[in-house]
């Protein structure tokens, strides 16, 4: 999911916006850029919203001789990328993203038969058996976030990060990494990774793309190949030297030893893009969730006294799933409320189309705002407030039964339509569930304290602007809540090595 979810900015960067609904069209824009200055760097979804609100659930927009489309509503979403998934599976052209990793982000990948080939691999690599396997390496990397958090708060973006890492890292290429600098060293590598695939899709970063035509210019006059040379070179060095360990049982192993139709350096950047999406995805969201414990203690509260009658004193575990309703209430409302990407998946249409009335050319982009399709308020009523009883309460369409296993996270819009759903989906509901269940079984989260001990107020909405929308730094404490609990993870993670 995590590459997925980066494709989508460079995308909304690139293009220049002249929407039309029906028979009302945006203000009208400058010639060549249209409205390229009414949609800000930033935040663009917010935009999107706005226009969404005036001009309907979908509208067109014009750049550059391309279509975009802008999707705002979670049925239409379904109708283009799932029952018309043969049209509509296709990506945008992203040429800095292809420059940076020889066309190898799987997320960003074309409709083509390198794409077919890496997504059937990926699929036959994440199935529920093989899930299953990791969960106990999930479990004591959930354990150890926790005692970390414990220990040093201020260092919550890296212990999540780590705690993604490291099960990852075992499962997709066989490695066991000691604590210390080794692991340090993963975690800066792939965050690294991560970070570039941020910054080769963040709008008006690079100008090639939205004139591709740059991409003919030599080398000497064009930096922005230079830029990507070394990037690229920098990356493949740490996900090949991963392959080339030669693990026993991983993903890795048999890439390399079953015919999968892909070249070595396919697999290399293939199993780049399980890693990278794996480890990346649950990090971010956890951030949310803490944040959202800190906004509503009271939520925090249910969770706790759910948490106690289903476990009681002895760790959790993700057999208790079927009893942690309300905590898997909290995880999905929590990327409903503030989703990971809140821009959405581009697709790309490979024929025309038509949609209610609405003709779609060949090459069309189209983009499913999440943060419009969440609020949306026909589907989630009251949608600008957190509310995890919608997924617990008769009454609301986002009611199911029985509550032993609804809610969850299989189609959820979050993680993409159709053929471009998120793979990864299955691995990243369990190690949300094991790390807010065992964080809320042992401590207490709160917001944090000024030196005159007054409490830091955690911002309601201030998150960065880019493709993968994380909150800003924010201040929080993690207290034990029941003496001897964090002795009870911290022996559990040490004895699993």
């Amino acid at each position: 999911m995590f590459l997925l979810q980066l494709a989508i900015v460079g995308v909304i960067g690139a293009l220049v916006f002249q929407a039309v609904y029906k028979s009302r069209v945006l203000p009208k824009g400058w010639p060549i850029i249209g409205n390229a200055l009414d949609i800000p760097g930033s935040h663009p979804w917010l935009k999107f919203k706005e226009w969404a609100d005036e001009f309907g659930p979908i509208y067109q927009v014009q750049a550059f001789g391309t279509t975009i489309v802008v999707i705002s509503k979670e049925s239409i979403a379904n109708d283009l990328f799932a029952l018309r998934g043969a049209l509509y599976s296709d990506r945008p052209q992203l040429i800095m993203a292809g420059l940076v990793s020889d066309n190898g982000f799987l997320g960003a990948a074309r409709w083509a038969e390198y794409w077919r080939k890496g997504r059937r691999f990926a699929q036959s690599m994440l199935t529920s058996s093989n899930i299953q396997l990791s969960l106990p390496k999930q479990t004591h990397e959930a354990q150890q976030m926790v005692v970390d958090l414990a220990r040093e708060p201020s260092k919550y973006a890296y212990w999540l990060e780590r705690a993604g890492v490291m099960t990852s890292i075992k499962q997709i290429y066989g490695i066991d990494v000691a604590r210390g600098r080794a692991e340090e060293h993963h975690v800066h590598e792939i965050t690294s990774y991560m970070g570039t695939i941020d910054r080769v899709a963040t709008p008006g970063v690079y100008v090639v793309e939205f004139l591709p035509w740059l991409m003919n210019l030599p080398t000497w006059l064009a930096p922005f190949k230079r830029e990507a040379k070394a990037l690229v070179r920098q990356h493949w060095d740490y996900m090949a030297s991963l392959v080339r360990e030669k693990p026993t049982d991983s993903f890795a192993k048999r890439a390399s030893e079953e015919d999968w139709g892909l070249t070595d350096r396919e697999i290399v950047w293939v199993l780049s893009s399980i890693y990278g999406g794996a480890s990346g995805t649950s990090a971010t969201a956890m951030q949310s969730i803490i944040l959202n414990l800190c906004l509503f203690p009271e939520w925090q509260q249910k969770l706790q006294q759910e948490i106690d009658k289903a476990i009681g004193g002895r760790l959790p575990s993700f057999d208790d799933s079927p009893n942690l309703p309300t905590v898997r209430a909290v995880i999905k409302e929590s990327m409903r409320w503030r989703p990971v990407l809140s821009g959405g998946f581009p697709h790309a249409v490979i024929k025309d189309d038509v949609y209610d009335g609405y003709f779609i050319p060949k090459g069309a982009v189209l983009i499913p705002n999440q943060w419009a399709i969440f609020r949306d308020e026909q589907m989630y009523p009251e949608p600008d407030t957190f509310r995890p009883e919608r997924w617990l309460k008769p009454g609301y369409p986002t009611y199911q039964e029985p509550l032993t296993t609804y809610p969850n996270l299989k189609r959820f819009a979050a993680f993409g339509h159709g053929r471009r759903i998120c793979p990864g989906l299955e691995v990243t509901e369990k190690a949300l569930l094991l790390q807010v269940s065992n964080l809320l079984w042992a401590c207490r989260v709160g917001k944090g304290r000024d030196g005159s001990g007054k409490e830091i107020e955690v911002p309601w909405y201030d998150y960065t602007g880019v493709a993968i929308s994380t909150p800003k730094q924010f201040d929080f404490v993690v207290e034990e809540r029941v003496s001897g609990r964090l002795k009870m993870l911290e022996e559990a993670a040490s004895a699993a090595g």
